[in-house]
């Protein structure tokens, strides 16, 4: 059953996505390694991907502005792929869309919990880490979205780097080139047969 198999491995993802981890690009490969683990226990035919140089990571301004959120955030402050709860705010992150919680995803006949693994990257970026977000407020709903950062580091840029995101279709070209490079190099979700999670429905039962 490989479903319930793979449902096991996203529940223990961020455990082993946080060890030995010092910087950004270290969890950003980590991410990519422990993904190939996945898909190598889902099939016994694995290409691995060849080794290249990711797009630098990119530092900016840390100063914070009256409108920013700060705090430091658990496991259970991550919602999924995509939005986090700071200091009592639901903050979907800038400009990415990540697998539905529930969504799946397909490899070599083997069926894998695609949004948990994407909401277990993003715990393994900020669990226990001091998180900023610069949000504001989203039309029409009670959230909020907002550029968020670790350590300098946007958290957009580096989802959609390891391929566990991808940029919003209307937004802005602002991840283009991590998600090209991720695409070229078969990082994350790009190595399985996926539906974009703007297009996904759930099955109904």
């Amino acid at each position: 059953m490989p479903f319930k198999t793979h449902a096991i491995r996203a529940a223990s993802l961020s455990t082993i996505l946080l060890a030995g981890c010092q910087t950004v690009d270290d969890l950003s490969n980590k991410i990519s390694t422990t993904w190939s683990s996945v898909l190598n226990s889902a099939s016994n035919d694995v290409n691995q991907t060849s080794a290249s140089s990711s797009p630098a990571a990119r530092d900016v301004s840390t100063e914070v502005p009256s409108s920013s959120l700060m705090a430091y955030l658990s496991a259970e402050d991550v919602i999924d792929g995509d939005t986090i709860l700071i200091s009592g705010s639901l903050v979907d992150l800038y400009g990415i869309d990540a697998p539905e919680l529930s969504q799946t995803c397909q490899y070599k006949g083997a069926e894998l919990l695609c949004g948990e693994l994407a909401r277990n990257a993003l715990i393994g970026f900020t669990s226990g880490a001091s998180v900023l977000c610069e949000a504001a407020p989203q039309q029409g709903t009670n959230r909020l979205v907002g550029r968020c950062f670790v350590d300098g580091f946007s958290l957009s840029n580096e989802l959609v780097k390891s391929g566990m995101a991808f940029g919003t279709p209307l937004g802005s070209a602002d991840f283009d080139v991590e998600e090209q490079w991720a695409r070229d190099h078969l990082r994350g979700i790009w190595k399985t047969s996926f539906e974009f999670p703007w297009k996904w429905k759930p099955i109904e039962s």
